[in-house]
């Protein structure tokens, strides 16, 4: 049984987030001879890929009584999957939306292409006790590629957030090829600790 652990590193681009205040008016060979192939499978992660979102702009429109729209433009910079936002309420404006003090509002989350861009809202009520509001941008999955470098045999991977599993999957990956396997992230998952296992038996 071969184990094998990598940690999942993000660039500074994985995140993003945009802060501002309101305003009234506004993710082929199988050998060449089947006894000389290795009795097991022996795998690695060959790439992980996921959306990268950073926030161009963020804006609000008053639609009427308490409640507004805010919306944020977002840039994936990754490869194509879910990205999440998340609206956060701000003591002011200088506050970051990942402070842990930030109060989380409401989460969705929408499919974007490589390289896309566009402008999407949520609608809720203003909080007249904040002095801002902001977005928290982060992939929504994460797709991870095993290779085998072994004989064909079944594969486990295991998504993991420091020493707890997250999720896993069971893969069968023929000798000498790469599967690949796609993995939804919660918004409670936090990133900065995501690891992968990889275990052949």
């Amino acid at each position: 049984m071969n184990r094998r652990t990598y940690l999942c590193v993000l660039g500074a681009g994985a995140f993003g987030s945009l802060s501002g205040c309101i305003t009234e008016s506004e993710a082929d060979d199988a050998g060449d001879d089947a006894e000389s192939e290795p009795e097991f499978a022996d795998p690695e992660i060959a790439d992980v890929t996921h959306p990268q979102p950073d926030a161009i702009d963020i804006d609000n429109e008053h639609v009427g009584g308490d409640t507004y729209d805010f919306s944020v433009e977002i840039q994936n910079n990754g490869e194509s999957g879910s990205i999440e936002y998340t609206l956060v309420w701000l003591d002011d404006q200088s506050m970051d939306p990942w402070d842990p003090n930030a109060v989380v509002d409401v989460t969705h989350d929408r499919y974007f292409d490589d390289g896309e861009r566009r402008t999407v809202s949520v609608t809720a009520e203003g909080r007249d006790e904040f002095g801002g509001y902001g977005f928290r941008l982060q992939p929504a999955e994460v797709t991870v590629a095993v290779e085998n470098a072994g004989g064909d045999g079944r594969v486990s991977v295991l998504l993991q957030e420091g020493s707890v599993v997250v999720d896993e999957a069971e893969l069968v990956v023929d000798a000498g090829r790469t599967e690949s396997v796609t993995f939804g992230i919660d918004e409670d998952v936090d990133w900065t600790e995501i690891e992968f296992d990889v275990d052949a038996s």
